[in-house]
């Protein structure tokens, strides 16, 4: 079984031969990975980049494993290991794309048949490729989260539209607000999608190729569009807490004036005897 250590020493470029059509394959676990290690304290920000046998294997904390030329045993084993790291474990989203070498072409990207052209097979640019994959399957499982919550809401909703009533406790709407806050707090702060990865800074000509593949993944757009929804449920359930809460202040305060009422016809009584 391997051992999660630090980040492997850069293997040779190119890592496979041009001409290979390479699986490389997305999972995301669940909401945080914890790949700590040596007794260290501090949670690990980075992704962590391993081999495993003759592929690759890029960890990211945001709870992404992507995984590159490993065979099905390989994956298996790792998945297996990975187990006791998985914070908040999910039923895995998975995205998968074939990457292959065509040295000396213009566009890196996407091509019509859906596989990923780069100009080498080297850990760099195959890194670049799974940030954007890593990201992609975060987005899927939010979207698909997202989604099940508006579906638990519209009972809701459409109670409130034809009988004028809300839910009955406010627990509820509550862990739903709760839910889209975090929602927003990991693409913000652990995913972080429109941000470039550290290693598109520090070489600034994959910046292109990252570009690309964040365009054709429709990054930014889903993660814009995950915002309106979260946003709007956000507002939803905000609304629906408070009529509750107003309708709740309301029936205390006519239990009150009853209690009154009932004092003073108590009161009236006992004066007339």
């Amino acid at each position: 079984m391997h051992a999660i250590a630090g980040a492997q020493p850069a293997p040779p470029e190119p890592w496979f031969a041009p001409g290979d059509r390479v699986l490389t394959r997305a999972l995301y676990l669940g909401r945080r990975l914890d790949l700590r290690t040596g007794g260290r304290r501090r949670p690990v920000t980075q992704p962590n980049t391993r081999r495993v046998g003759d592929g690759l294997a890029i960890l990211f904390p945001f709870g992404a494993v992507v995984t590159v030329g490993l065979t099905e045993a390989e994956e298996r084993e790792l998945l297996d290991e990975l187990k006791e790291k998985v914070v908040d474990a999910v039923e895995p989203v998975v995205d998968q794309v074939l990457v292959r070498a065509l040295p000396g072409r213009h566009t890196e990207g996407l091509d019509e048949d859906g596989d990923c052209i780069l100009d080498s097979l080297g850990e760099l640019r195959l890194r670049v490729v799974a940030d954007v994959l890593a990201k992609s399957v975060v987005l899927d499982h939010h979207e698909q989260t997202i989604g099940k919550v508006f579906e638990e809401m519209q009972p809701l909703v459409e109670r409130m539209r034809t009988k004028g009533k809300t839910a009955r406790r406010a627990k509820d709407l509550v862990a739903r607000i709760g839910h889209a806050l975090a929602v927003r707090q990991e693409m913000v702060w652990r995913v972080e999608v429109d941000e470039k990865p550290d290693i598109v800074w520090d070489r600034p000509d994959l910046e292109r190729l990252w570009l690309r593949l964040s365009d054709e993944y429709d990054l930014g757009e889903r993660h814009r569009a995950l915002g309106r929804k979260i946003e709007l449920l956000d507002e939803s359930a905000s609304s629906l807490l408070a009529v509750l809460q107003s309708n709740r202040a309301h029936h205390a305060e006519q239990a009150i004036i009853w209690l009154i009422v009932f004092e003073i016809g108590l009161t009236l009584f006992e004066m007339w005897h």
